[in-house]
């Protein structure tokens, strides 16, 4: 009897663990977090060499960003693998990787870094694109859109459009909303309220002009 108790105990631990291994990791589009949390903190623990940037760089890359009176910054690639990296230097933005694959063209940074200067963009003004050869291609701001996270540390969190409470997104629907847009530029960095540097996202979209 003790025998067959031990057998039993033992075969639900083994089928509990087999379904703990079973259990899909979260599926969809990844908004990176451009806030301080523990989840940047982790995506951003392995920063891309100089040496490495370097063999990876090509003249389709873009090599800088900017905005007349704003700013005029740097851009550096994701490490491969590393969709939720964004740049920890002081003035400098990251190009998203996986924005690419759907023909847009994403940056990104962090609020409390280079991040800070999009919150102050309008409409209308010209963002100027420097590319690894050297030529230029310039963009208009057409809109900004702001959301609150609902779960802010999550790359996979749900979103409330903060122009209409009623629309709640997923991380998937607003990737296709944003990064999503053909031909777009697409600026993106958190929004801080309530103490919280990663409450929001803030996208900033702009089109070739």
């Amino acid at each position: 009897m003790k025998m067959t108790s031990k057998f039993y105990l033992f075969l639900l631990s083994f089928l509990t663990i087999l379904s703990l291994a079973g259990i899909p990791a979260p599926t969809g589009s990844a908004i990176p977090v451009t806030g301080l949390s523990s989840l940047s903190i982790i995506a951003n623990a392995t920063s891309p060499s100089v040496q490495s940037a370097k063999e990876s760089a090509s003249n389709s890359q873009l090599a800088s960003i900017k905005i007349e009176n704003v700013f005029d910054l740097p851009v550096v690639q994701q490490p491969s693998a590393n969709s939720g990296y964004v740049s920890t230097r002081n003035n400098t933005l990251t190009q998203f990787g996986l924005a690419s694959s759907y023909g847009s063209i994403g940056i990104l940074a962090h609020n409390y870094l280079a991040g800070k200067y999009f919150s102050s963009l309008s409409s209308g003004e010209v963002i100027t694109l420097t590319f690894a050869d050297g030529t230029t291609k310039n963009y208009t701001i057409s809109s900004i859109k702001q959301y609150q996270a609902l779960t802010p540390d999550s790359q996979y969190s749900k979103f409330v459009d903060l122009n209409d409470y009623s629309k709640i997104l997923s991380s998937s629907n607003l990737f296709m909303d944003t990064f999503g847009l053909s031909d777009a530029l697409v600026l993106q960095t958190c929004i801080t309220k309530n103490g919280n540097s990663s409450w929001g996202r803030l996208f900033v979209i702009a089109y070739a002009s």
